[in-house]
């Protein structure tokens, strides 16, 4: 087993590691923080290390962009995880594989100024220019994907989520903070990732009990799942894990405010696996270390 680590990234090393990837099998290529003139040359050392590559991390790399993913999707479909993490370029776009056009327009202004906080600025494709402008494969691509991390990536939206979050074997999910991920969405994901085994939706204030309840009984295997944050569940959603996710060990439901202490306490009666909860308020302080 072989990890290749490149932050920081020395101006000649990706050309040398891309000339000698015929040579050397890495499994795991991490590489943070890269220049925007080094971008393409990172996805290009990881497509020059093709089958052997297992992990990619590529968390923070701000130049990582919709070209970038679509030749991940075309040539690692034997990558088990992927962490692009705060890669704020990536699009709705990216994910489908399709081309955006140049002149593609912006947000309304009522959505640009209800969702500016989150950074977005793009308008996401429409079903048409989906069917339309496929050029290459979707991240679902990726069939043996057991990890996927996609947090903070804030122009990220329903528009690619619903239609690539489809991974029979992928155990690991990360989409925190994804300000746009509604119901829809959590539901599309439940059902084409049936192996899930952990769930961060930190951050995803949109998310609501009804979408929450739905998406229960089809994550029976979970077993840890943060909702910090998501400000608009309350107690029914943990009636709802109580029922349908028995092997759940650890949840986070911080900063819930419409979340009680009595629902946490009737929760961990109820799944006897259930040992770590967090329920922080405003102020930092842990209500659950009063269990």
């Amino acid at each position: 087993c072989v990890v290749c680590a490149l932050y920081p990234v020395r101006p000649m090393s990706i050309p040398v590691c891309i000339s000698r990837a015929t040579v050397v099998s890495c499994v795991h290529l991490t590489c943070h923080r890269v220049s925007r003139t080094q971008a393409s040359s990172v996805v290009s050392l990881a497509v020059a290390l093709g089958a052997s590559l297992r992990e990619l991390d590529l968390s923070s790399c701000v130049a990582v962009t919709d070209a970038s993913v679509r030749a991940i999707s075309t040539s690692l479909a034997t990558l088990r995880v992927l962490r692009l993490a705060w890669c704020r370029e990536l699009t709705d776009w990216g994910l489908l594989g399709i081309e955006r056009p140049c002149l593609q327009p912006l947000l309304p202004s009522s959505h640009t100024v209800a969702l500016s906080h989150c950074g977005l600025g793009l308008a996401p494709p429409s079903p048409a220019e989906v069917e339309a402008g496929e050029v290459g494969p979707r991240l679902s691509a990726l069939t043996q994907l057991a990890e996927l991390d996609l947090a903070n990536c804030f122009r990220v939206t329903d528009a690619s989520l619903t239609q690539v979050l489809r991974f029979p074997e992928l155990r690991c999910l990360h989409v925190s903070h994804l300000c746009e991920l509604s119901d829809a969405a959590l539901l599309a994901l439940s059902r084409g990732c049936p192996s899930l085994e952990r769930l961060s939706l930190a951050g995803c204030y949109r998310l609501s009990d009804g979408g929450l309840a739905a998406a229960a009984p089809l994550l029976r295997r979970l077993r840890h799942l943060d909702l910090s944050r998501c400000e608009q569940v309350s107690d029914s959603v943990l009636d709802a894990l109580a029922g349908s996710c028995p092997w759940l060990r650890s949840l986070d439901v911080s900063r819930c405010s419409r979340i009680t202490l009595e629902a946490v306490e009737r929760l961990q009666a109820a799944l006897p696996e259930l040992g770590d909860v967090h329920m922080r308020s405003a102020n930092g302080q842990d209500l659950a270390y009063a269990l």
